[in-house]
């Protein structure tokens, strides 16, 4: 797409955008058609924009996307350590794990592959790095880490992400234990509390031309008997191809025409947390483009309870996925 056409369709994506975050997504009829139009082009590129706007502007209203909630009392937070990846904008540090055990965070570094141990005990303000899991040999890429009892999950694609990714299980010195294959694209892997099981969301991504679109899924291993034990069900979505009418009437969103209920459901998450927040932490003082914004585009975050910090404080751990940086409050 050249520069002209970009700047001449930005106000549309800028307006449903806006739209889509405040939860007011009232298309009128010509931003529709202008959208439909983009879905039904024979260049991929117009077509991929036709469906981001599509989905935008489709979205449930009108409070979708506004959750206000009061904390009380309030959190407050200050920077005590981060660790750069020297890496700007290549999803160097995604999803962040820690091990009360060994006190180390684990950093999934999808630009290398690889899930960086962090040491923040030795000195909790200098954040440095203990030693690097290397994921190459089990997929193309690592998109989700766990940590449980001593015992680490990574969830990796297939180098074709289409294909049937697996969770790798390490100990938490980075020795390697077992595999699992699980569904296309394992976007996010969690232990169960009592960590007997770990629970996989399958996000089945098709292809940019859709010519191979995998179901989407859920995996449940069973590890109650040993990691060198596991066992694993995977469950999908079925059973609700013949109800695609239904589900859409009622609000389910069937992005992709051609595509089975089955098809597009692409799981993303899973499990139950106790703690969930996001947070903005960029500083809007700084430059991005000269590489000095500091933290930005915060992915995943893990909180550590006093008991078990290195501080005696409660602290919370940020893998910010733009700057490459992970940073302990």
């Amino acid at each position: 797409m050249n520069a002209a056409t970009a700047q001449a369709l930005s106000p549309y994506v800028a307006d449903a955008f806006a739209a889509h975050y405040a939860g007011n997504e009232k298309p009128d009829q010509a931003t529709l058609t202008l959208s439909s139009g983009y879905v039904s082009s024979s260049d991929p590129n117009v077509k991929f924009l036709g469906q981001m706007l599509y989905a935008l502007w489709t979205d449930l209203e009108p409070t979708d996307n506004r959750a206000l909630l009061s904390l009380e009392p309030k959190i407050e937070l200050y920077v005590l350590g981060t660790y750069a990846s020297g890496e700007f904008d290549k999803g160097a540090a995604e999803i962040v794990a820690f091990d009360s055990q060994t006190g180390l965070l684990f950093v999934t570094n999808a630009l290398d592959n690889t899930i960086d141990a962090l040491d923040i005990t030795t000195d909790p303000a200098n954040p440095s790095k203990a030693f690097t899991i290397d994921l190459a040999a089990y997929g193309g890429g690592v998109n989700s880490v766990a940590v449980s009892y001593g015992l680490l999950a990574a969830a990796v694609q297939a180098d074709v992400k289409q294909d049937n990714g697996v969770v790798v299980f390490f100990n938490t010195a980075g020795t390697f234990l077992n595999k699992v294959t699980v569904g296309a694209l394992p976007d996010m892997v969690t232990f169960t509390p009592n960590g007997n099981k770990v629970l996989v969301a399958n996000e089945d991504e098709p292809c940019d031309d859709y010519n191979v679109d995998p179901e989407g899924s859920v995996t449940i291993i069973d590890i109650s008997k040993g990691v060198l034990n596991a066992e694993d069900k995977t469950a999908g979505f079925e059973e609700f191809n013949d109800q695609k009418d239904q589900l859409t009437a009622k609000g389910v969103r069937i992005f992709c025409p051609d595509a089975t209920v089955a098809q597009d459901l692409e799981p993303e998450y899973i499990g139950a947390p106790e703690f969930v927040q996001y947070l903005n932490n960029r500083d809007f003082d700084r430059d991005a483009e000269e590489g000095t914004v500091g933290d930005l585009a915060p992915e995943g975050l893990t909180f550590i309870p006093a008991a078990q910090s290195a501080t005696g404080q409660n602290m919370l751990a940020v893998a910010n996925e733009v700057s490459g940086t992970t940073t302990v409050y």
